[in-house]
């Protein structure tokens, strides 16, 4: 494959893929809380690789996940704001 066969910006979102690490770091918290939400249902994951060791959640997975998440948080106001 060549290089641009790999780029990701290039794939559509359906082929997109993230590890728990990735995860993480987008949305800011500890591979621990990643694995938990896995864990408890809430963001879908699947297995692949040797022994079916790694994780790995789908690109729009993560974007529905995050709409939800989004939407259950009340929204924060600066305290200058009136």
């Amino acid at each position: 494959m060549t290089k641009s066969a790999l780029d990701t910006k290039t794939l559509p979102a359906t082929l997109q893929f993230f590890s728990v690490d990735e995860v993480a770091v987008i949305m800011k918290v500890s591979k621990k809380m990643v694995q938990q939400w896995i864990k408890e249902g809430h963001l879908p994951a699947f297995r692949v690789g040797p022994q079916s060791r790694l994780l790995r959640i789908r690109y729009q997975d993560l974007e529905d996940f995050v709409d939800q998440y989004t939407q259950l948080k009340p929204p924060k106001y600066r305290a200058d704001e009136s």
